[in-house]
């Protein structure tokens, strides 16, 4: 093979290869997005960078505790959750009683045990909503709020949600066999069929509650 003929094959090899590069570049900066890759896993509009992407807006966390495992799990989800600035979380309990209605029971006995019951739950939900306040404190421009409420639990929460106007609510699972869910009801199935806002429901593992 002539020098020339070599010659001829290295250069239509190096052109080639300009013309690889040259392509490649001119779709890497007219891809639609016009971001590198790894940026991130939020889209970005063509001609907008980070900085242009707005904040998000606060938020108002409705969260109901009984004082149950199921919902200190609740209140631990919220609490280790970085919400947006200026948002406002408002811990609620409701003093109220589960009792199933026995239809042979005396009705004074059963009247008098739901009195004794609603003095005692009083008693307790301040120190609820007390204790899910402090497990929240010290999240930086996020103000927590506690708020006793007394009624049927779900109509209670529900209620509240549409009074101070809150995003979610979020509360506890007690993950009740079907025998238990018949006497006492599920509270948070009935605040998620009824509420006016989107609800979260933090289970249990198994065996907690």
């Amino acid at each position: 093979m002539s020098p020339w003929t070599i010659f001829g094959i290295g250069m239509f090899t190096t052109v080639l290869l300009a013309i690889f590069v040259y392509v490649s570049f001119h779709e890497i900066r007219m891809s639609p997005a016009g971001v590198t890759p790894f940026r991130g896993l939020l889209p970005v509009s063509e001609g907008t960078s980070d900085l242009d992407t707005p904040a998000p807006r606060p938020l108002r966390v409705l969260l109901a505790t009984d004082g149950s495992p199921c919902s200190d799990r609740a209140v631990q989800s919220v609490a280790m959750r970085p919400w947006p600035s200026d948002s406002r979380i408002e811990v609620v309990s409701v003093v109220h009683t589960r009792m199933p209605n026995v239809v042979d029971a005396p009705v004074l006995m059963l009247a008098a045990a739901h009195e004794d019951a609603l003095d005692a739950e009083r008693l307790r939900a301040p120190l609820r909503v007390q204790r899910a306040q402090k497990c929240l404190a010290g999240k930086p421009g996020v103000g927590v709020t506690t708020r006793v409420l007394e009624g049927n639990p779900e109509d209670a929460i529900v209620d509240e949600a549409d009074r101070w106007q809150a995003d979610v609510i979020v509360l506890g699972s007690h993950g009740y066999g079907p025998v238990k869910r018949r006497l006492l009801g599920s509270v948070s199935q009935a605040v998620a069929l009824h509420a006016s806002c989107s609800v979260e429901i933090v289970r249990c593992p198994r065996g907690a509650a």
